[in-house]
């Protein structure tokens, strides 16, 4: 069975009120962190969005997986994601996205 694979990559300019959904992906319609077990979205202190937004103090989008706080989404943990998505198991994953192929 061949599946097709269509990536779309969006870049969007998020105004202030905007900022917490920074560094949000969305697969098939639904947030990376659904597709991840004991995954949770939390606010984190970003001095530099602090600096784009012309404020003191700004929070950015971050995801803790396990207890392991991600600010920035390691490009492991999409790929093994989209994977699972393609061989069309969308259940959320045991760990930190770990490979589903071992």
């Amino acid at each position: 069975m061949k599946n097709d694979v269509h990536i779309a990559f969006k870049e969007t300019v998020l105004s202030n009120d905007q900022l917490p959904e920074s560094n949000r992906i969305i697969i098939n319609g639904k947030a990376l962190e659904d597709y991840l077990k004991n995954a949770r979205v939390i606010q984190t202190p970003c001095q530099s969005c602090a600096c784009i937004v012309n404020n003191e103090t700004a929070e950015c989008r971050a995801i803790e997986i396990s207890d392991e706080l991600y600010e920035s989404i390691p490009a492991e943990i999409i790929h093994n994601v989209l994977i699972r998505i393609i061989r069309g198991d969308e259940s959320s994953s045991d760990s930190k996205g770990s490979c589903c192929c071992q």
